[in-house]
């Protein structure tokens, strides 16, 4: 039996509501049940497919009310604890299965970026890490973390010209991006925060700064109140 089309079935017409919609409430119970899955689970997609999709993803999300309501639908998706806990586990399942997968997709995102440098700038303005810019500076920059804060405050106070997460440097294939850069003294401010990994990304980013010899001042949560000692007025 010949596979049915539904693509030139719909081709050329407009879906009517009440079938997005019963099309929608079966998917949404297919996904809790486990039994959804992707429609291009194991296939293939070719260059020019690709380039489609994403042109359509463009053209849909260039709507602010369908980002908006896509935003109420997701929050209200994962305000479910079961429905997190479910996603959890699967993207851990995967990452188990595929233990290189996270490095290939790490160095291609590093390797885009490096030739695509306005994509990164924009890729900043939301965030290197989930963690948006929420807090307000004395001169009303926004910044991630308190600490961040008290660092730029503290600039600000002594006369001291930075420039926030806005020059980054590519070592040994991982892409840094400092705190805080000093163009005056040619130096850069880190400030290591106390969330979990935080420890982790330290040791990584001291040994690629000591080995190409970069002036770095880390600045941890303890050393807020006496940052005159770590980071130089003069």
């Amino acid at each position: 039996m010949a596979r049915y089309d539904i693509g030139k079935f719909w081709k050329n017409k407009k879906q009517p509501s009440k079938t997005r919609e019963k099309r929608s409430l079966k998917i949404r119970q297919m996904f809790l049940s486990g039994k959804w899955k992707p429609w291009n689970a194991g296939k293939h997609l070719s260059k020019a497919h690709k380039l489609k999709l994403r042109e359509s993803n463009i053209k849909t999300y260039s709507d602010k009310n369908v980002r908006l309501k896509v935003g109420r639908e997701v929050h209200k998706a994962f305000a479910d604890s079961s429905i997190r806990k479910k996603i959890d586990r699967g993207v851990t399942g995967y990452y188990r299965e595929h233990p290189n997968m996270k490095k290939a997709q790490a160095k291609k995102a590093v390797d885009y970026f490096r030739h695509h440098p306005e994509a990164f700038q924009k890729f900043m303005e939301a965030g290197k890490n989930p963690l948006r810019r929420h807090i307000k500076t004395i001169q009303g920059e926004l910044v991630r973390s308190k600490g961040e804060q008290q660092i730029a405050d503290f600039l600000y106070k002594n006369k001291i010209p930075y420039l926030y997460e806005q020059k980054s440097i590519f070592l040994d294939g991982h892409l840094c991006t400092p705190d805080f850069w000093l163009p005056k003294s040619k130096s850069y401010i880190e400030f290591y925060g106390g969330y979990p990994g935080s420890w982790k990304k330290k040791v990584l980013k001291n040994k690629l700064y000591k080995k190409y010899k970069l002036k770095v001042n880390g600045v941890t949560p303890s050393e807020l109140k006496n940052l005159g000692r770590v980071i130089r007025v003069n």
